[in-house]
């Protein structure tokens, strides 16, 4: 089953939590859509990094203000170099995201964002969160549900593809003014 954001803490706005259990998707291919929140490619050799994709909003109804990320917090009005940047192919890393991933890293709040996990379980290995990946939403990207949102790409290693791995992970978006 997929996981799903909690409801945002009360008077926060830049705070997205996701907690529950990641597992293998019976979509293998990393070119097919769609794909559940949370999840990861079945059929990689344990020990090899896959990319476990995170909407950040609900799959489940994406208009629920406290599943997902506010518009504000999407400001690319700040300085950062030529912003708001377009989104462009990414690079392909094999397991984690292909050239169909349109990535949108260079967005001033996606520079910005910070991204903690907490795993409960014995067989994720790694976690490698200096490696995220900031990608749309479109029909043949992102998860494949065309939301137009972001979806941030965690690679990590497992001991053990075949068992679900209890996760806390927290995406967090500073405010425009800390930036």
């Amino acid at each position: 089953m997929a996981i799903q954001p909690i409801d945002r803490p009360a008077g926060t706005a830049h705070v997205l939590r996701f907690t529950g259990n990641i597992a293998e998707t019976a979509n293998t291919a990393i070119g097919a859509f769609p794909k559940p929140n949370g999840e990861y490619p079945s059929g990689p050799i344990d020990g090899a990094v896959v990319g476990v994709r995170f909407l950040l909003a609900s799959t489940v109804d994406g208009t629920d203000m406290a599943k997902r990320f506010p518009s504000h917090v999407y400001d690319d009005a700040q300085p950062a170099a030529a912003s708001p940047h377009a989104a462009v192919a990414s690079t392909p890393v094999a397991g984690v995201v292909g050239a169909v991933d349109m990535s949108i890293a260079l967005r001033t709040w996606a520079q910005s964002l910070k991204v903690r996990v907490l795993s409960k379980a014995v067989n994720i290995l790694t976690v490698d969160v200096g490696a995220i990946h900031v990608i749309l939403d479109t029909a043949t990207g992102g998860l494949g549900t065309n939301s137009g949102l972001p979806v941030v790409v965690v690679p990590m290693t497992f001991t053990d593809n075949q068992l679900a791995s209890a996760i806390d992970i927290t995406f967090e978006i500073p405010a425009s003014g800390s930036r």
